[in-house]
């Protein structure tokens, strides 16, 4: 396994899929382990692939590239567990705002957040759904779209500022 790690240090997409089908399923328990969900566990291990595809070249030691992709897996289950969280303490502050729970308002309300969604630059939109939905920092999304981190964090808030006049 070793020198398959090396040869997708250097580039060889072979390589790092062989690699990965090795400690998927591996993965894939730790991460239920944690998140108590399928789903949940499978956005986790499949976010740690990518991680570990764009930065394998980082991997000092090719022997633990299992311990390396485990630990990717963990901080990307670790980062579910902070974003359920905080959508409970959002709940939370809306239940207590909110006295008697109206699934009507609640429908409507939410046709209405979709609606705008859909409405929106297809850049707004994947900036909004990757900082608060999936929980990403303004640094990482800037990363991955290639854009200054400015221009997301400007972005990100006046998309909410929409979506909060259309509530």
């Amino acid at each position: 396994m070793v020198e398959l790690v090396k040869k997708a240090k250097k580039g060889d997409k072979e390589s790092f899929s062989i690699i990965i089908n090795n400690v998927k399923h591996k993965a894939y328990r730790v991460a239920y382990k944690y998140l108590k969900n399928e789903d949940d566990s499978m956005d986790a291990v499949c976010e740690g692939v990518v991680i570990a595809f764009k930065n394998i070249h980082m991997l000092k030691k090719p022997e633990y590239f299992e311990t390396w992709f485990t630990k990717i897996v963990i901080n990307q289950c670790n980062l579910q567990l902070k974003n359920r969280k905080k959508a409970e303490q959002i709940t939370g502050m809306l239940q207590e705002r909110i006295p008697a729970f109206n699934e009507d308002i609640y429908r409507e309300e939410l046709i209405i957040i979709k609606d705008k969604l859909k409405r929106m630059k297809p850049l707004d939109r994947n900036i909004i759904h990757l900082k608060f939905l999936l929980g990403y920092k303004f640094k990482d999304i800037a990363e991955r779209l290639g854009i200054p981190e400015s221009t997301v964090k400007t972005k990100a808030y006046k998309g909410i500022q929409e979506l909060q006049k259309e509530i």
